[in-house]
């Protein structure tokens, strides 16, 4: 597992956050580092699946496809992540619930997300996802 330079080792919650600058950065088309996209991609396990509010789930390469076009899509969109907890933690793996806020004037959503993550020190920050599960909020 990766340590950050004083000694601590990110937690996976971390990793929802810095994987949702990359996000937020992406729909709203302002600056995204140039490796940017390799980076959102890569923190990804080949098997990763997403299940969105709809149900449906997606393997990661849908995924990809359906996000890539959606560069610029939300000007002035803000995401943040809120109530993110830990459910339980190995040396290899966290289970983390948190609040993703889409705050936008025209298309704002909230959601409560449930993702599995496996120790990856390859990644910035030394996990990889492995599934995502998010639920609307009302409201």
């Amino acid at each position: 597992m990766t340590s950050r330079d004083d000694g601590v080792v990110p937690s996976a919650i971390d990793e929802v956050v810095r994987q949702h600058v990359f996000i937020e950065a992406w729909l709203a088309g302002t600056s995204v580092d140039p490796g940017g996209w390799q980076t959102f991609a890569d923190v990804l396990d080949d098997g990763f699946v997403i299940v969105p509010p709809s149900g449906i789930a997606e393997p990661k390469s849908k995924l990809l496809e359906r996000f890539h076009p959606a560069n610029g899509t939300m000007p002035g969109v803000r995401l943040e992540i809120r109530n993110g907890v830990s459910i339980h933690r190995t040396t290899d793996l966290e289970v983390v619930r948190y609040e993703e806020w889409q705050i936008h004037p025209e298309r704002g959503n909230q959601r409560i997300s449930t993702a599995v993550f496996r120790a990856n020190a390859q990644t910035p920050l030394g996990w990889s996802w492995l599934t995502l599960h998010e639920t609307a909020l009302p409201g």
